[in-house]
């Protein structure tokens, strides 16, 4: 049931999801604190919720432009469910921020296997990655993942790794001119101290152990079964899954950077994971397969919330 009714992309299942994610916004925060009504907690809460709404329509413009969802919503589905395994995701500030950066990111680098002088494309991702950095200093992982896409897209020189280069610095510099009008150089001097203390403790505890188990297992199995297939293709295809395999593997390093852990930086890891769990779903010759693996994805992601 679950896989006919979110085999084809339109307005009704549009809907249904941002209803589901809805559903799932309001569960978490009635249950998982102490809510309080009041105009500033309204007003806050209604950004984390259309900010997170925003999220989701960015990240499924860029999958429907990949072609990486096949007509379907599989993977928009999946992300909206990783909410419910770790819902303090729903309520962050640099997260949500540099998922709305990276994702803009993304929708202009798939422009970059459609135009022969990308300097415009370029620049922009480089100053989405400026401003990253800004926020939050392991967002340097960021030029990897660009210059893997200069790669996949057959791109890369000297000239665009310049122009990256250069989109990226200007975000800097004027944070510089700040720094230097308020009189204030140790701020822009801190911007480049990396801190290297780790906390694992909070992984280590149940609510987080068991979900991030399902999501390594989830993503280990859908990669082992769809990359020897990947691989043997040269199409488009090919190029956007391995974006989105480096995609995961630049989320996991932003997580290991962050120094102060509270959950909702395992955010950078839902659109990757989403995308590759779904592309094994589709491509999944067996129904049964794929209604067993969404609905128990469903309904751990409900009683997950829940407890």
């Amino acid at each position: 049931m679950l896989t006919n009714f979110f085999s084809k992309t339109n307005p009704v299942n549009a809907l249904v999801l941002g209803i589901l994610f809805c559903l799932l916004f309001f569960t978490s925060l009635f249950t998982k604190e102490a809510f309080f009504f009041s105009g500033t907690m309204v007003l806050k809460n209604a950004g984390y919720l259309l900010s997170n709404l925003l999220f989701l329509f960015l990240s499924g413009t860029a999958l429907y432009r990949s072609k990486l969802d096949n007509g379907t919503v599989y993977a928009s589905f999946i992300l909206i469910l990783f909410y419910g395994l770790f819902p303090s995701a729903f309520q962050s500030v640099t997260p949500l921020l540099l998922l709305l950066l990276w994702t803009l990111m993304y929708l202009r680098i798939l422009d970059l296997g459609r135009v022969m002088a990308p300097d415009r494309i370029l620049f922009d991702v480089g100053l989405c990655v400026g401003l990253s950095f800004l926020f939050f200093k392991g967002a340097l992982l960021l030029i990897l993942w660009l210059l893997f896409a200069l790669v996949v897209f057959k791109k890369a020189n000297l000239r665009n790794s310049l122009i990256c280069l250069v989109g990226f610095s200007v975000p800097v510099w004027f944070f510089f001119v700040y720094c230097f009008f308020v009189e204030n150089p140790i701020l822009f001097h801190n911007l480049f101290v990396f801190e290297s203390e780790f906390v694992w403790a909070l992984y280590k505890t149940k609510v987080y152990a068991i979900p991030l188990l399902v999501l390594f297992v989830l993503n280990t199995l859908a990669v082992l079964a769809a990359l020897p297939n990947v691989l043997s293709r040269n199409t488009s295809f090919r190029r956007h899954y391995l974006l989105l395999v480096f995609m995961f593997f630049i989320g996991l390093g932003m997580v290991f950077l962050t120094s102060e852990k509270n959950g909702s930086e395992l955010s950078y890891l839902f659109l990757p994971s989403s995308v590759l769990i779904a592309t094994f779903v589709d491509k999944s010759s067996k129904k049964w397969v794929k209604e067993l693996l969404l609905f128990s994805l469903a309904a751990f992601s409900a009683l997950w919330l829940l407890l």
